[in-house]
């Protein structure tokens, strides 16, 4: 068994495991502590991080929601106008076209009225130039004999007056 504590050398395994011991105590009292609270700090900083970047993706998917929302119902407003101002331009299209439509018909009716009262005193004017034509011929006829040439060139000089 010699052989093996020369080749193991024990007292050196001791030392050294000894030392290892020692600075492995060192090393966790001194260095693993302080890197494992850094690496925690870390740990908690970027869990703080990721949960922020969550909570603004759901205020931000919040707000895409309001904003669609908000568009819809614009557009449907939008709709609505249109059909409004479209079915108020054919109202007043079917108004106006009314408007002009009576306003034709009573011009119409004037325009006939003054036709009609003008057609009645062009009648009376000309019963009226008739029978002074008439009474003069007759009274010119009356104040001379005239034979059938001489009466003839009377009643061409009347009418040629008119």
């Amino acid at each position: 068994m010699e052989g093996v504590f020369e080749i193991l050398k024990l007292p050196d395994l001791l030392g050294h495991l000894l030392a290892f011991l020692l600075l492995f105590w060192i090393l966790k009292r001194f260095l693993w502590g302080p890197v494992l609270d850094i690496v925690e700090k870390r740990r908690e900083s970027i869990d703080y991080a990721y949960a922020e970047v969550e909570k603004k993706e759901s205020e931000v998917e919040e707000r895409r929601r309001e904003l669609e929302e908000r568009l819809d119902g614009i557009e449907e407003e939008r709709r609505l106008v249109l059909e409004k101002a479209a079915r108020e331009g054919r109202a007043l299209a079917d108004e106006i076209r009314a408007n002009a439509a009576a306003q034709r018909e009573r011009i119409l009716a004037k325009a006939q009225a003054d036709i009609e009262m003008e057609r009645e005193k062009l009648k009376v004017d000309m019963g009226n130039y008739a029978s002074d034509l008439a009474i003069d011929v007759a009274e010119k006829l009356m104040r001379k004999q005239l034979d059938r040439e001489e009466q003839r060139r009377l009643i061409k000089s009347l009418t040629a007056e008119l």
